[in-house]
């Protein structure tokens, strides 16, 4: 294992392929001090690193104890203003906050990262979201926050989108341009092999009080239970993590593939098998990615 995604509070953003479900008019709770400062010893204690998502500006005392660590923070857009002299966050987007964001707090030099969130109903406004923030990001991350199945008109309105960010890409391209990487076309070209999530073996999720799961996305489906008796400093891994084992993943060229263990088992009840929608959504990034070199 070499990281905890630490979710600080109950309206902490989502980041990738679910839904947050959080509200603007819930109290703000967050993770009780001690816990958190028991918490980071303990990663400290065997080198690893944290990623925490918060929703909020963090107490001074907080931040005291999380500077014992490697770490890296995922916020909203509303809170970029406080941490814009930070190197290390990652910001996560709706498609709609891509148009209200101040873009010069995403400024070159700082490299940054950020998570876009698309869902069903606002697809079709994924170009211009991208388009918005190109060159003034390092690399840009697209994440369905919804667990719900692709129809195939939404497949193909997402074809469509994609197609218009790299027909505008390769159109105002220059040789010495700067390029920022997109996951669904950079990940297929450049990735050696697959890049799957491999949550509950590279890392796992502590929740504000305290449980574990395999990922952020199961503490917000009540079908699923928190992890029991789990030791960080034991060699953690909950036994499932075989994809490139698993015969349909074994050759697929798709190294961008996400395969998402949420959106498993949630379609085909099992961690490990993917749903045709992973797969078909997977072929239509990987056609548009080699149209790049072609």
């Amino acid at each position: 294992m070499n990281s905890i995604i630490v979710v600080f509070d109950n309206k902490a953003p989502s980041f990738c392929n679910y839904s947050s479900n959080a509200s603007m008019k819930d109290t703000l709770k967050i993770i009780d001090f001690d816990l958190f400062s028991n918490l980071i010893d303990s990663i400290v204690d065997e080198n690893l690193g944290i990623i925490l998502v918060h929703s909020n500006i963090i107490n001074q005392e907080y931040e005291n104890v999380l500077d014992k660590c490697n770490f890296t923070r995922i916020i909203p857009p509303n809170l970029l203003s406080f941490y814009s002299k930070d190197n290390n966050i990652v910001v996560t987007l709706s498609v709609e906050e891509c148009f209200s964001v101040d873009k010069k707090l995403l400024v070159e030099d700082l490299e940054r990262v950020l998570i876009i969130r698309v869902n069903k109903n606002n697809l079709s406004n994924l170009n211009r979201a991208i388009l918005n923030l190109y060159r003034v990001a390092k690399r840009i991350n697209i994440v369905f926050e919804s667990s719900e199945l692709l129809a195939t008109d939404q497949l193909l309105m997402y074809k469509k989108e994609l197609c218009i960010i790299k027909d505008t890409i390769i159109k105002n391209s220059t040789l010495n341009s700067k390029v920022t990487e997109i996951n669904a076309f950079t990940d297929s070209l450049l990735n050696k092999s697959h890049n799957f999530c491999n949550a509950g073996k590279d890392h796992i999720t502590m929740n504000y009080t305290g449980k574990f799961y395999i990922c952020p996305a199961f503490i917000y489906d009540d079908k699923f239970k928190s992890l029991e008796n789990v030791n960080i400093a034991s060699d953690f891994s909950l036994g499932y993590n075989s994809l490139n084992q698993i015969e349909l993943c074994l050759n697929c060229p798709n190294n961008q593939c996400q395969n998402c263990f949420y959106f498993n088992k949630l379609t085909t009840e099992e961690f490990n098998i993917p749903s045709y929608e992973q797969c078909d959504r997977s072929n239509i990034e990987k056609e548009i990615a080699d149209s790049f070199i072609q």
